[in-house]
């Protein structure tokens, strides 16, 4: 695994150095931390634990945040578009930060 920086390149084969793709790691966190398969090797990867919690503390824990002190304004529609939005730029960002290893 490479990284450069906070915000560096993507998570990397273990194994072939071949790199995941965004939309790989993205599907992998929603579809409950399923593994990553290298499509050039075929070396499998699951999930950190602290990758879990990261990717909790970037989406679920701020969509509830700004739920709750969205929640005294009395207007739905701006209490659940605010809390969607937290949650889909958590979503974007966290292929970024989390971190895969090869089993």
């Amino acid at each position: 695994m490479r990284r450069e920086g906070i915000f560096g390149m993507l998570q990397r084969c273990d194994k072939c150095n071949a790199p995941f793709s965004w939309t790989e790691i993205l599907k992998s966190l929603w579809w409950n931390y399923r593994p990553i398969h290298c499509e050039k090797c075929g070396a499998e990867h699951k999930i950190k634990f602290s990758s879990r919690l990261t990717f909790v503390l970037l989406t679920i824990l701020p969509m509830f945040f700004v739920g709750y002190f969205l929640a005294p304004l009395h207007n739905i529609m701006l209490t659940f578009g605010g809390a969607f939005f937290v949650l889909l730029t958590g979503s974007f960002i966290a292929p970024f930060l989390v971190t895969y290893r090869e089993y």
